[in-house]
């Protein structure tokens, strides 16, 4: 997946990508061995909620970014993820 991207979007786009089952991971490990599996199954929930978030709005900001400055594209982003939450 992460070399398909690479070949038709980019370095820039597969570095992004490569990085979310990093995140994922590593508490996911820790939460199932230290507490439980249920606990560990909705921090893997809450984390793919919290990180398509989190690219949803780096995609906006880099939507804006190429046609307002960088305060105007900020304070937008903001504003469009507070409503989206």
């Amino acid at each position: 997946m992460f070399v398909d991207a690479t070949l038709t979007r980019g370095a820039k786009l597969s570095h992004v990508l490569s990085l979310f089952p990093v995140l994922a991971s590593v508490p996911a490990t820790f939460t199932h061995r230290n507490i439980a599996v249920d606990r560990a199954i909705t921090l893997l929930r809450g984390l793919a909620r919290g990180l398509f978030s989190v690219a949803r709005l780096c995609f906006t900001l880099n939507l804006l970014l190429t046609c307002v400055e960088v305060a105007t594209a900020s304070i937008t982003v903001s504003f469009v993820s507070l409503l989206i939450h």
